[in-house]
């Protein structure tokens, strides 16, 4: 079963039926897997950056949190 049956309890036929029948390219992708989850791991960047500048405040908190996301800023490799 493709993704979309991991949005549900029990496998949904029509929508798999309509994506073979018309070719649709889907990606196979496991139901559960933060590891596989690209915004996962762009958090925890961001958590690390920010905490390695220390926030002493909510109002720092959230100053450095928008700092650490400038597209210019951040480069998660």
């Amino acid at each position: 079963a493709n993704g979309f049956s991991k949005w549900t309890k029990t496998p949904s036929i029509l929508p798999e039926l309509w994506i073979k029948d018309n070719k649709v390219k889907v990606l196979e992708w496991p139901s559960q897997s933060p590891n596989l989850n690209p915004i996962e791991n762009l958090w925890a960047e961001l958590k690390k950056r920010v905490r390695a500048r220390r926030p002493t405040n909510l109002t720092q908190l959230h100053q450095l949190c928008q700092e650490e996301w400038l597209p210019e800023t951040f480069d998660p490799s």
